[in-house]
């Protein structure tokens, strides 16, 4: 069994109690895995006919349904848990993330050594002081060469824990630091003398001094968690001196006064909360320590044990652990920036650069290309076989729009070339998930080259001949590839004609070669990223491989293509899942339906209802396998999962599906997650956006508004607890306030392209410690559009012009302005305006953002923004901050429908939003008699 604390890291030192924590506040304990309705009973003598082997068309089942449930789920972490970035270590209370500090290797110049039974002479330790308070200079017992406190053949204390630096000098002060960490504060006792001196100090008070001649014991109180113990010693004996002469021991005991004043060997021994000889030989005690080298004023520190930057300098002790750097919990190192995710940290200062004019785009066609088909070989280059079909080449003719004919017809070149360049190269990272076969395919105009890794597995140069045509066949090769993330990097020639490709498939050499197009099973074409919202990297070079230009860059260099950053210091994956809830809910994930022929009704009986309707044959999802004694499921073809949860809020609210078409629909909540603020068709979850300025003075608990890490499109962070100057409550389109622009808005997007619920989302490590997976959007909670999507963004702007057409307010992506904008309506002095931009025109900083800016005069005022995808559809809501009744329901064309109430809270008046202005449709009293 391992223990792991609230932050997930592996707990160390485990001296007391604790307490076992288990998520599950959110699961439907309710809920139901299946149901079969029928029209005869499901059971024979009381139990159910869901046998395997049962034929079960008799029950003559009208509805079945099935839920399959998951407990991992993506949901971004919750706002207050923040993690440490890689290399650093959470402090104990939790507020610092601190980098360890390390040795230099090789050297080593004031390491510990431990010195067991060497203090043999009857000179050394022969009498124990024992002392009544720790600020008192004379003893109130003294225990003369018993076999436990002092003397003896072993030395007594001193002698059974005596450590000492190595390459040390002769009249120079030392100095070690512990941080001792105690369950309960209350007094215990030390016990401590050194060959020669010693000063101690507890949590900056001084304790006491010794020497070698007694063991001095002495109460000090002890606070709850770690306390701080500083040894100053020194040995001063002279030209002769030998290691078996210099010492210094210590001991910290949970003992009573009569239990230190009566001390045997299975006592005082047995309580011992620490001491100095298990410096070396524990591990888990022996990196809480820093050692120095004092200066002359015998305080400063002048050389230390654990260095920094290079060894340079001297690590800091003031935490268990001796450290070089601290940051705030949750925050980079200096001189980084988060990433959109808040998954990790990239260099500040370096900044990725982005060419326009360097994209892929559909590469040239040639009849001789691919014409010999394709040519399959080994892992060695070996060829094993050869053949012609219309999907990989050799057959048919490859005219322009005849699709599926010659590979490297339908593969890619670069929009754009530079002078002197005569090579073109693109950089791709492809995700394997399993441990399977997997083949390349490759083929390139003018020669290809192709990198795995940083290791070439392809060399194929320009105008080669017969097997080593590049451009007369399509190439398959076996390659070995893991699970994880892999660079290919794919270089060709430039020419007259210019097409470069390579694919990836999953399946072995002879799956390929003897199977159909249907079963080939496509990891990654090439030929599909100038269509496709894959990122990609692009470079020319030269003749003697310089690089002249890249699509991205950084600095001049490559970017890291997996992470689509200039380099990154990730965030510690390690959480516990479940105090962070994302383990240990179980919530509905899967919903099945059974789809198959129904019987048709009788036409020549009298109970034409009930016996009519029912399936033809029926499987149950659950069946019960009387060999194995276990419930298993159906592989019944006619079971068809009809709806996929794929995201859940941290209330468990739903927030996303997709149907059997694969179609999305997903929601936004606010109000702290109590009310639903956009429902939205066609659209994933973080595609939705909408803020109609209602609940930014809305409070739950008493608790201020927090916003949450990764979420960066959120105005709350602009107006802060400025909504006095930010938040109109006199001019509103719906509901009671409305956003006065009192300067720009800057939002930023944060665009990928991953799915939920494809790959798990908690893995563990080798430490036996759980770790978020690596998916982009696992940190992201804001407005996320996909790469390449195209969307709308609607508001109701009031800019006392309600006659003009002009558009006062801007929208502008990455600095563009959108130009692509218009006003559809004015409705009693509220314009409303629509912009429509495509996020493929706009690739993302370093840090994953995408900046939004809306600006226009300080006396406009902007209400109900709602963002979604051009072919999708949104509904928003606005509700009363303080009843929480629904004031407004925008429709998909951004138009109010208005509701009113009494004051005790009934329904009174409908009113409808149109082009011609604001309408009431339905208007209603009520009243209650009083009584005589």
């Amino acid at each position: 069994m391992r223990l792991i604390d609230r932050m997930g890291t592996l707990a160390k030192d485990v001296l007391g109690d604790f307490k076992v924590v288990r998520s599950g506040n959110r699961n439907q304990m309710g809920a139901s895995a299946s149901s079969i309705v029928s029209l005869e009973k499901p059971y024979d003598n009381l139990r159910l006919k869901m046998d395997v082997t049962a034929n079960l068309a008799s029950l003559q089942t009208i509805e079945a349904k099935a839920v399959l449930f998951s407990e991992d789920w993506g949901q971004p972490l919750p706002c207050k848990l923040l993690s440490c970035p890689e290399g650093y270590i959470a402090s104990p209370d939790g507020l610092r993330c601190l980098q360890p500090a390390a040795t230099p290797p090789g050297t080593d110049p004031l390491n510990l050594q431990v010195y067991t039974n060497q203090f043999t002479m009857a000179d050394f330790c022969t009498q124990t002081w024992i002392y009544a308070a720790s600020n008192s200079n004379t003893p109130l017992h003294t225990i003369s060469s018993t076999n436990f406190w002092s003397g003896g053949s072993q030395g007594g204390r001193l002698g059974r824990n005596t450590i000492w630096p190595r390459n040390t000098s002769l009249n120079t002060w030392y100095r070690i630091v512990y941080h001792i960490p105690v369950t309960e504060a209350k007094t215990y006792y030390i016990g401590y003398a050194a060959d020669d001196s010693v000063k101690v100090r507890l949590n900056d008070t001084l304790v006491g001094v010794s020497d070698f001649t007694s063991w001095k014991v002495k109460p000090i109180h002890l606070k709850n968690g770690y306390n701080r113990f500083e040894f100053d010693f020194l040995d001063s004996m002279g030209a002769g001196a030998t290691y078996n002469r210099q010492g210094l021991g210590w001991e910290i005991y949970d003992n009573s006064w009569n239990e230190v004043l009566a001390a045997k060997d299975n006592n005082a021994q047995d309580l011992t909360v620490f001491r100095s000889s298990r410096t070396m030989v524990d591990p888990a005690r022996g990196e809480k320590y820093q050692v120095y080298k004092l200066g002359p004023d015998r305080k400063t520190p002048v050389q230390a044990l654990y260095t920094c930057s290079g060894g340079t300098g001297m690590a800091s002790i003031d935490e268990p652990f001796p450290y070089c750097d601290a940051v705030p919990m949750g925050e980079c190192p200096t001189g980084y920036v988060k990433t959109a995710d808040g998954l990790g940290c990239v260099p500040a200062g370096g900044a990725m650069v982005y060419r326009p004019k360097m994209s892929l785009v559909r590469g040239d066609k040639d009849l001789s290309y691919s014409a010999a088909g394709a040519l399959i070989k080994d892992s060695n280059n070996n060829v094993i076989g050869n053949f012609k079909d219309c999907e990989f080449g050799g057959s048919g003719n490859v005219a322009e729009g005849h699709i599926g004919c010659g590979k490297l017809n339908f593969m890619t070149k670069l929009d754009t070339t530079i002078s002197g360049a005569t090579k073109m190269g693109i950089r791709a990272c492809v995700e394997i998930s399993d441990s399977a076969a997997y083949c390349i395919g490759y083929g390139g105009a003018n020669g290809v080259e192709i990198w795995i890794d940083g290791r070439q597995v392809v060399n194929l140069p320009a105008g080669g001949t017969g097997y080593n045509d590049p451009a007369g066949y399509w190439h398959i090769k076996r390659v070995t590839l893991k699970p994880g993330k892999h660079v290919f990097d794919v270089r060709g020639g430039l020419g007259t004609k210019n097409s470069l490709g390579f694919e990836i498939y999953r399946n072995t050499e002879t799956q390929l070669y003897q199977t159909s197009g249907q079963a080939r099973n496509y990891i990654f074409q090439a030929g599909n990223l100038p269509y496709g919202s894959t990122f990609y990297d692009t470079y020319l070079m030269n003749g003697t491989g310089t690089v002249l230009a890249r699509r991205y860059s950084c600095s001049g260099a490559a970017i890291d293509i997996c992470e689509g950053s200039c380099g990154m210091i990730r965030m510690s994956r390690v959480i516990n899942p479940y105090v962070t809830g994302h383990l240990g809910n179980w919530l509905p994930e899967k919903e099945y339906a059974y789809l198959t022929d129904r019987r048709k009704t009788p036409a020549n009986t009298t109970d034409v209802v009930r016996k009519g309707g029912y399936y033809t044959a029926f499987t149950p999802f659950w069946q019960y396998n009387a060999t194995s004694g276990k419930w298993q499921q159906s592989a019944d073809i006619n079971w068809v999962n009809a709806r996929w949860i794929t995201l859940y809020d941290n209330y468990s609210q739903e927030l996303e599906n997709k149907n059997a078409l694969g179609q999305y629909s997903g929601t936004r909540f606010g109000y702290k997650g109590a009310l639903p603020l956009i429902v939205g068709a066609n659209a994933k979850s973080r595609e939705l956006h909408y803020d109609g300025f209602e609940d930014y003075k809305f409070t739950l608990l008493c608790t201020p508004f927090v916003n949450c890490p990764g979420d960066e499109f959120d105005i709350r962070m602009i107006v802060g607890t400025d909504t006095t100057g930010w938040i109109s409550s006199t001019e509103s389109h719906t509901g009671m306030y409305s956003l006065k622009l009192k300067g720009n808005v800057t939002l930023n997007m944060q665009p990928f392209d991953e799915e939920h619920r494809t790959l798990p989302y908690i893995l563990t490590n080798g430490n036996g410690e759980f770790e978020r997976s690596m998916h982009k959007w696992m940190g992201i909670s804001g407005f996320s559009p996909m790469r390449s999507r195209k969307y709308i963004l609607s508001m109701w702007v009031k800019d006392g012009n309600p006659t003009l057409d002009n558009i006062l307010v801007s929208v502008s992506i990455n600095g563009q302005n959108v130009t692509d904008k218009k006003r559809l309506a004015t409705v009693e002095g509220w314009k409303l305006l629509e912009y429509q931009f495509d996020m493929s025109n706009y690739p993302p900083d370093i840090a994953g953002n995408v900046p939004l800016l809306i600006s226009g005069p300080a006396t406009c005022f902007v209400d109900d923004i709602r963002i979604f995808p051009y072919d999708g559809q949104a509904v928003t809501y606005a509700y009363d901050d303080r009843t929480l009744r629904l004031m407004a329901e925008l429709d998909a064309n951004n138009f109010a429908t208005f509701y009113e109430y009494d004051e005790q809270g009934g329904l009174i008046r409908i009113k409808k939003e149109t082009e011609k202005g604001i309408i009431t449709i339905k208007e209603s009293r009520s009243t209650y008699l009083k009584k005589l």
